[in-house]
């Protein structure tokens, strides 16, 4: 199946405008993220990621056998199913909110451990 897109991003990526290709994506990408995660720091966040990998690719000179259509929707889906965005038991300070320095921290040096 053709999409109309698939010509302009055959364009950008031959032309090596990674950048315009990337901002091509981000209204959507941001959308698509948004539907899947449901919250609004973690949407970020996954968006964040999405982008950094999809740069990363185009900059080592990856090639694809798919439109990058496919690889961008493909990436966003294992990105933000693969992002935990939920609280983690025990992430929050205690109660009084400072935490407590661990015992083996003496004048701002942590003991060292020697490994035998």
């Amino acid at each position: 199946m053709h999409d109309a897109r698939d010509a302009e991003d055959n364009r950008l990526l031959e032309a090596k405008a990674h950048t315009r290709l990337l901002e091509n994506y981000v209204y959507l990408v941001g959308e698509g993220v948004a539907l899947r995660v449901r919250d609004r720091q973690a949407a970020a966040e996954v968006v964040q990621r999405v982008f950094l990998r999809l740069a990363s690719e185009l900059a080592a000179g990856r090639m694809y056998a798919v439109p990058y259509r496919v690889v961008v929707w493909n990436v966003v889906s294992w990105t933000s199913r693969g992002y935990e965005w939920r609280v983690k038991d025990g992430a929050s300070l205690p109660a009084g909110g400072t935490a407590r320095r661990p015992t083996s921290w003496r004048r701002g040096r942590a003991s060292t451990i020697s490994a035998s």
